[in-house]
């Protein structure tokens, strides 16, 4: 399903989103320039990410939500809970690769100018940080409920890019930092970069820069705190994963208590009523 929707999102945005860039040109031809379409570009940004939180946010939640009664049974008897943990996330590591490769190759094969392998990684670790919030939802939300409340998390946090607001608004309001927990206000930046940097030749970078608040020439290091985010939604998933452990061990050795409390009384009760009967009570 993931690859379906990645399908269809990278083929449809791929065909509308061919050269339709234009920014204010160098000095001294700026009045030679048709008007500056920087908003498109970084709205491209945005609907990539919004349509691999659609696509893939469910499967994050799978992950773990659907083994959940599974692996608590495992651990009471004994496994090993990190082996676990570490094992399914290399197991949708092919997942992840495979469900990014529709969306990326549409979008590189059917619009200008032509991307380079930063797309490939670029759509690779977008997939990579979704999968990590879907299994952070699927810790603390019942089985049913998590796909949804992971497609929303995942919305708001796509959509919250340095599109709208702007980077430079939320700087300006204090609340930055909300955008920089998210993979896609790094990674929409290198798409912005990607796409804008072959016309620096012609356009002038200090205004393409100051629309949005986006910063060329670091597609490197956005790249990398992407990923380095995406390991972070690992470990809180993995921190929750220990307690939904822990607190289900502890559950059920209550449980237990009661139950053998109860027995107790039971027996109890039965062992009074046969002596007040022996006795002729």
């Amino acid at each position: 399903m993931e690859s379906f929707v990645g399908l269809l999102a990278g083929g449809i945005m791929g065909i509308s989103a061919g050269g339709i860039f234009s920014g204010f040109f160098k000095y001294p031809y700026q009045e030679l320039g048709s008007a500056p379409n920087y908003w498109f570009v970084a709205m491209h940004g945005m609907l990539v990410g919004v349509s691999i939180a659609v696509a893939s946010a469910p499967a994050g939640v799978k992950v773990f939500g659907e083994e959940k009664g599974m692996y608590i049974r495992e651990f009471e008897a004994g496994h090993n809970s990190p082996a676990y943990f570490l094992g399914k996330n290399i197991s949708v590591l092919y997942r992840i690769l495979l469900s990014s490769a529709p969306l990326w190759e549409f979008i590189i094969s059917s619009r200008s100018p032509d991307r380079n392998q930063h797309t490939v990684c670029n759509h690779l670790f977008e997939l990579f940080g979704i999968y990590g919030i879907g299994q952070v939802i699927s810790m603390i939300s019942r089985r049913e409920n998590a796909p949804l409340l992971a497609v929303t998390v995942c919305l708001i946090m796509q959509v919250l890019c340095g599109f709208g607001p702007s980077l430079i608004k939320a700087t300006n309001g204090g609340y930055v930092f909300i955008l920089d927990v998210g993979v896609n206000r790094w990674l929409a930046e290198v798409e912005y970069s990607l796409w804008i940097e072959p016309y620096l030749i012609l356009v002038d970078a200090t205004l393409s820069e100051n629309r949005f608040g986006y910063s060329f020439g670091k597609v490197g290091r956005n790249i990398g705190i992407a990923l380095s985010i995406g390991i972070g939604y690992r470990v809180i998933s993995y921190g929750l994963f220990s307690v939904v452990l822990h607190l289900s061990a502890i559950r059920n050795f209550w449980m237990k208590v009661k139950g053998n409390g109860r027995i107790e009384k039971e027996g109890s009760y039965c062992l009074m009523m046969n002596v007040s009967f022996i006795l002729g009570y």
